[in-house]
């Protein structure tokens, strides 16, 4: 069993997992804000998926998985993004094209088909 110590600070499990908590927000503290789901694009990519960051790194998307990836969109909405060496760009619904700050990201392992569910962050 785990208790609290005698100066009130957590041990055990709890104390473990708050420094887990504490370091996932400290080395990626765009977790800690709110998103508002804005919708989905859908896509198709053969080959290895990149997507530009907001600091304009090209993020590699591992298939199956479903990764958030902070981006920075131009003028005309569009999110930057690689399908092996092809360059490629899309956007939101135009309802929602210029709001979309991050992207969860879905590579299918099975398929070409990648989905991008597009949110706004609240700051």
């Amino acid at each position: 069993m785990h208790s609290k110590s005698g100066l009130g600070r957590p041990t055990g499990a709890v104390a473990a997992f708050a420094v887990i908590l504490l370091g996932v927000l400290a080395t990626n503290p765009a977790k800690a804000e709110q998103e508002i789901y804005l919708g989905y694009e859908q896509d198709a990519c053969s080959g290895v998926l990149y997507v530009k960051n907001r600091y304009s790194q090209w993020i590699k998307i591992k298939r199956g998985a479903t990764p958030r990836v902070d981006v920075a969109i131009d003028g005309g909405g569009y999110w930057y993004w690689k399908c092996g060496n092809t360059n490629e760009r899309s956007r939101g619904g135009s309802s929602f094209q210029n709001r979309v700050e991050r992207l969860a990201v879905f590579h299918s392992t099975k398929s070409r088909m990648t989905i991008w569910d597009c949110y706004d962050l609240l700051k």
